[in-house]
């Protein structure tokens, strides 16, 4: 067990680094389950803060209200990439993409948008700080 516990930290380790080098730094998202208990619902995502390898901003503006950002999906066994968009007047996210950093693909038929009040109540920082970074004021 213990040799295991030390490789999953050494994958990680290798993975935060590479992450750092790029500027990267991630905040935890949550599920939000019915019936478990907020505090037991487990991660499901770290939202990407910072610069992206490629030089452009992790979370980007793409109107006056909306901000475009990467999740990085926490519940699949290899890396992808969530793209979702966040209306910051309104509160709506929805996911509009995904793929990995350098290169995502948009979603032809996208799942409705969800608002972030209805979300896991931890995440509402995270959202918030998601509509600031692309320089937008949250109006929920």
């Amino acid at each position: 067990m213990k040799k295991i516990i030390t490789k999953l930290l050494a994958s990680h380790l290798v993975l935060l680094s590479s992450i750092a080098c790029a500027g990267i730094f991630e905040k935890p998202i949550h599920t939000k389950f019915k019936d478990t208990p907020i505090e037991k619902n487990r991660v499901s995502g770290y939202v990407q803060f910072g610069t992206l390898p490629n030089g452009a901003n992790a979370v980007q503006a793409t109107s006056r209200s909306k901000a475009r950002f990467y999740v990085r999906d926490a519940m699949t066994t290899f890396e992808m990439y969530l793209v979702q968009e966040i209306d910051c007047a309104t509160g709506y996210s929805q996911i509009v993409g995904f793929g990995n950093l350098e290169k995502s693909k948009a979603v032809s038929n996208p799942p409705p948008a969800g608002h972030v009040k209805n979300m896991n109540p931890k995440d509402l920082p995270v959202y918030r700080e998601v509509c600031k970074s692309a320089g937008i004021e949250p109006k929920w």
